[in-house]
C-alpha cells in the first residue's frame, strides 16, 4: 500500500510489520523515539485517505501521545507536525547542557 500523499513525503517513513499482530506506518526520530500510524482498528496499514489512529511512542516503546481517531490526511499532517515539534523541544532540553538524561 502507497502512503497518503502529503503525510509520509518527507521521508524516513517504514512499513512496520509484527507478523500475526500488526502493520502500520513508523518513522523514528534520533533519540530512538517513533510515531507510528494503523487504520482505526490499530493493527493494519490506514487506507490513503484516513481515518488513521497515531501513536508517538518514547525508545522503550512506552506511549507519549496518542490520537484516537484522525479523520483525513490533513488531520494527521497537523499531528505528525505537533509531534515533531514535541520531539524538536525535547532534543533541544535534553541536549542543554546543564539537564540531567535520567534515561537509561
Amino acid at each position: 500500500m502507497i502512503p497518503p500523499r502529503g503525510v509520509f513525503d518527507d521521508g524516513g517513513w517504514k512499513q512496520d510489520h509484527i507478523p500475526g499482530i500488526s502493520r502500520g506506518w513508523r518513522r523514528e526520530f534520533p533519540d530512538g523515539s517513533w510515531l507510528l500510524v494503523t487504520n482505526v482498528d490499530g493493527f493494519d496499514l490506514p487506507d490513503p485517505g484516513g481515518p488513521y489512529v497515531a501513536t508517538y511512542l518514547t525508545r522503550q516503546d512506552e506511549p507519549l501521545h496518542h490520537a484516537d481517531y484522525l479523520a483525513d490526511p490533513r488531520e494527521l499532517i497537523r499531528w505528525v507536525h505537533r509531534m515533531n515539534r514535541l520531539n524538536q523541544r525535547s532534543r533541544a532540553v535534553h541536549s542543554h547542557p546543564d539537564s540531567i538524561d535520567i534515561q537509561p
